[in-house]
């Protein structure tokens, strides 16, 4: 899951925001960094949150999640409109 995040998002194996041919012979070792530094960061989050019971992650995604997205959705459209009838 590491390498297909890294892959996705993180650029895969360039190194920094370019492709320079310096660091070309370097894009497996950027990967395999890239992929080791998310195993870590997933092993550490797993390892220190919490486990939360399933009724509790319910709650969670109804009562809390849901209506922020809903009102960061509904900020956004408002944005998006009031910028657009200035014109």
């Amino acid at each position: 899951m590491a390498s297909v995040y890294v892959c996705i998002f993180l650029g895969g194996g360039q190194f920094l925001l370019g492709n320079s041919n310096i660091f070309s012979i370097f894009i497996d070792f950027v990967f395999y960094f890239k992929v080791i530094v998310l195993i870590f960061i997933f092993i550490f989050l797993r390892a220190n949150l919490p486990r939360f019971r399933f009724d509790q992650l319910m709650i969670i995604g109804w009562k809390i999640l849901l209506p922020l997205i809903l009102s960061f959705l509904f900020f956004y459209i408002g944005i998006i409109i009031f910028s657009c009838s200035g014109n």
